[in-house]
């Protein structure tokens, strides 16, 4: 009776399938997976992290799933999941109609649950999505069915148990042992195996770490679950149910070092060849690690409002304070917070006898205590849902998000290596690693423009025109670029123009070169991969979206004698035979000759002493040449820097992309930034004035840098380097007999103060291109006029 009643669900839903996913039919199954567990997927990994010397820094794994196999299982695991999950998945061919009665029984008696088997639940988790609907709920029955029928139930268990998130960063059951208890799947008990089972509803509400009482309650009920169905015996639950909930400590690395694991993972998810298990080893350095994660931190936190809080309302608050004791923070209420995180969330109940009350996610009822610590700009108060952190017993540490956020990455040129990676404010709030956002740099692009400018016959003393001219820029569009404040200078020296970061000049340059060739040094350079730069006028100014780590790796290669090297904090990969897995992280260039390279870090440097970033570095002891960029409405802030041995960059932004307040600019908010960071290095012997991180080796330039030649006269190179604060040159003014420029390369850009160049030749060679259109996102300054 019962598989007929199966047999006929079945045939129901494949009857409904057909019709509504039919050409007539508002319904469609997906046909593409949004997680791949099929024996063709890419498996995960889990390894063992070590620094460069050797020193264990924990394990991480990849958001991929490692292979599950059922076979390595113990039998009492699997009964767990199924008295939690869907105790009739033997039965049932995709959709349980006893499972959907007995849910739409209690929805309609007032307690809302589902009835999902586990063949709806691998739907859901890698075709379907999450969205409460019913269409959605009956495009996952129809899945299901599917899956069912063409899979077979233990390759659908299979995947369901490859496909599920277990917390603490891991999808996939096979590592949940390890994760959660620091053992192998062979020698858990039977406890434990119905507490994972148990997490699969929800590790975060479920974790053994944070929330025993919750977890012990699911365990024990999954426990009496399956006595009922005969699946373990009288004793066997009572010894179950006696043993206490113990979970090993989250990884202290994880929290502590999320930056850098977060490279790490980053770097070996681009990698071809990864093994399952193995070790590897990380280039960051903590002591620079530990530098740049102050300073930018302290540095955002007393300039940043504090994000919006989540505030619990009062009918909720009294709701809440009216639950029996013990008191426990409602599931609905938890704030997102990342996987490894040392933050709880804490609701504020209201002022205590000596202090505050808090009501803290598995911890309960806190009564009475200092909350420490806080944003400068944050009050408490009662019904704020805030992160917490227990300090000492009297304490709690209470973290706030700030509305600003920002990045840091410091690398070795020579090699790639990065030694310091910062991927936001606070590790412990945050999944999003912003060296890797897309952003555009604004006038940092400029110095590969300006390199350009060189290798075509421009140097340094050339003049170009700090002059606003409107420029055809295809199809009729009129380009009117202008400087941020509005100014003009007339006529300008090369090296004045990348000091005083004119848009102006930037405009004519691409104007008369053309674009090709500055994304050509950019994507060689790393900056943007081949092709990756638009071809556009405005990509002079910084419109095309690139990565901090990028950029920094770009102006690595300037400083390496043209040569790029890729970007990497993983140095290598031992796989769990110990055997080495090779990478090369050199790539094409160079990116220019070395003439044009050493005039351009001259120039780099004259930003540094006379430019836009000369207030940031008035006192800095290290020598450093480099590059401010802000971008429209000030979206983004921007430094970027390099010595002979290191490379470091600085972005500031809002992650919903809005203008930062006060008018931050590169010069004023990301370049203090830098130079605080290098002052710290430099105080603890990691630097010294000169820029170099290992001394026993010098670089192939002096340093600092000075322009010579062309039309800067008499100012040789110096034969050594220049002792640090000793770079003075007497720049001339620009000659009043202007030193010739490259020809033009075409006719006419027509409409007001036309001038020849690249884009009048372009629209005489080829049909009319569509307009440029700029995103009026980041692009620097930028004032568009038809």
């Amino acid at each position: 009776m019962a598989a007929g009643i199966y047999s006929l669900t079945n045939l129901a839903i494949s009857l409904v399938g057909t019709i509504a996913t039919g050409p007539f039919g508002p319904l469609s199954v997906p046909e593409a997976v949004t997680l791949d567990v099929s024996d063709a997927a890419r498996p995960g990994y889990a390894v063992q992290v070590a620094a460069l010397d050797g020193t264990p820094m924990g394990r991480i794994s990849s958001a991929r799933p490692m292979r599950l196999e059922l076979d390595r299982l113990p039998s009492n695991f699997i009964n767990a999941v199924l008295a939690a999950e869907d105790e009739r998945f033997m039965l049932h061919g995709g959709v349980d109609p006893e499972g959907v009665a007995g849910a739409l029984r209690d929805t309609l008696g007032g307690t809302l649950r589902g009835g999902s088997t586990i063949s709806q639940q691998l739907a859901k988790n890698t075709m379907i999505g999450n969205e409460r609907t019913l269409e959605r709920k009956l495009v996952e029955a129809m899945a299901a069915t599917r899956l069912h029928a063409g899979l077979g139930g233990p390759e659908i268990l299979r995947r369901y148990l490859q496909s599920a998130w277990y917390g603490r960063g891991l999808t996939g059951a096979m590592q949940a042992p390890q994760t959660w208890f620091g053992k192998t799947w062979d020698q858990i008990s039977l406890a434990e195996s119905a507490t994972l089972a148990g997490m699969l509803k929800g590790p975060a509400l479920y974790d053994p770490w944070k929330n025993p009482e919750i977890t012990r309650t699911r365990r024990d009920a999954i426990l009496r679950k399956m006595h009922e169905l005969g699946w373990i015996t009288q004793s066997e639950l009572s010894e179950a149910v006696s043993e206490p909930i113990r979970a090993i400590a989250p990884d202290t690395h994880e929290a502590s070092g999320r930056w850098e694991r977060r490279a790490a993972v980053a770097d070996l998810d681009e990698r071809t060849l990864v093994p399952e298990t193995g070790t590897v080893n990380l280039t960051i350095v903590p002591e620079w690690q530990t530098i740049a994660e102050e300073v930018l931190a302290e540095a955002i936190r007393k300039v940043s409002p504090v994000r919006k809080v989540a505030q619990v309302d009062a009918e909720r608050l009294a709701e809440i304070r009216a639950l029996p004791e013990p008191l426990q923070l409602p599931g609905d209420l938890r704030a997102t917070l990342p996987s490894g995180t040392p933050y709880n969330s804490g609701l504020i109940l209201g002022p205590g006898k000596e202090g505050w009350d808090l009501l803290v996610a598995g911890t309960g009822l806190v009564e009475s205590v200092e909350l420490s610590d806080p944003h400068p700009g944050y009050e408490p108060r009662t019904g704020d849902l805030v992160p917490v952190l227990r300090l000492d017993d009297d304490s709690w540490g209470i973290r706030v998000p700030t509305e600003i956020e920002a990045a840091t990455v410091l690398l070795d040129p020579r090699s790639g290596r990065i030694l310091a990676t910062v991927g936001g404010v606070d590790p412990g709030l945050t999944e999003f690693d912003r060296t890797r956002a897309r952003r555009q740099p604004g006038s940092a692009i400029k110095p590969f423009l300006w390199l350009a400018a060189l290798g075509m016959g421009f140097d340094a003393g050339s003049p170009v025109d700090d002059i606003e001219h409107s420029y055809r820029v295809g199809a009729g569009e009129i380009w009117r670029p202008r400087n941020y404040d509005h100014s003009q200078s007339g006529r300008i020296s090369l090296y004045s123009a990348l000091e005083r970061s004119s848009n102006l000049a930037a405009a004519w340059l691409i104007d008369r070169l053309g674009p090709e060739e500055m994304a050509s040094r950019a994507e060689t350079a790393g900056v943007y991969a081949p092709g990756g730069m638009r071809r556009r006028a405005s990509s002079a100014l910084g419109a095309t979206e690139t990565t901090l780590r990028d950029l920094v790796s770009g102006y690595g290669a300037i400083v390496n004698d043209g040569m790029p090297r890729k970007p990497h904090a993983i140095e290598g990969i031992m796989d769990g035979f110990g055997n080495a897995i090779p990478e090369d992280f050199r790539r094409a260039g160079p990116v220019a000759g070395r003439q044009s390279l050493q005039d351009l870090l001259g120039m780099l440097r004259g930003v540094i002493v006379r430019g836009t970033a000369s207030d940031a570095f008035a006192k800095s002891p290290v020598a450093i040449a480099g590059k401010t960029g802000t971008t429209q409405n000030w979206r983004d802030a921007w430094f970027v820097g390099v010595t002979p041995q290191l490379a470091i960059g600085v972005w500031i932004g809002k992650d919903d992309n809005t203008p930062l307040p006060n008018r931050m600019a590169g010069g004023s908010a990301a370049a203090p930034i830098a130079a605080e960071i290098l002052k710290r290095a430099f105080d603890a012997g990691l630097i010294d004035e000169n820029g170099y991180l290992d001394k026993t080796m010098s670089s192939s330039m002096g340093w600092p840098p000075q322009l010579h030649g062309g039309g800067i006269q008499g100012r040789p190179a110096p034969a050594t380097a220049a002792p640090a604060g000793s770079y003075t040159p007497q720049f001339p003014p620009p000659p009043a007999r202007p030193v010739t420029a490259p020809a033009s390369r075409g006719a006419a850009a027509g409409g007001p103060s036309s001038i020849d160049g690249f884009w009048g030749a372009l629209e005489s060679q080829a049909p009319a291109a569509s307009a440029e259109v700029n995103p009026n996102r980041n692009a620097d300054l930028l004032d568009m006029m038809r």
